[in-house]
């Protein structure tokens, strides 16, 4: 997606300028909240990549079972309560 974008952005920003021009106000308005919206979900889609990438550098933890996973949770847990 990246590859198409950069190729033609100067192109396609001016076609959304020509395209707006023509808009009423309050079409400007529904554009501007749905701008908004696509800005938070990048933003929330680039920060849930960038915990999934920080969390494949963790090292992979293994048990056994569920009762000893369970254990190491609530022992850490216990551990970390003042």
């Amino acid at each position: 997606m990246e590859d198409l974008i950069t190729d033609g952005t100067v192109a396609y920003r001016e076609q959304i300028k020509e395209a707006v021009a023509q808009l009423s106000p309050e079409s400007i308005l529904v554009l501007q909240d749905f701008v908004a919206f696509l800005v938070e979900k990048e933003r929330k889609y680039n920060a849930f990549v960038q915990r999934v990438l920080d969390a494949e550098k963790e090292p992979v933890i293994c048990f056994e079972s569920a009762e000893e996973a369970f254990n190491a949770i609530f022992n850490d847990a216990e551990s970390t309560i003042p």
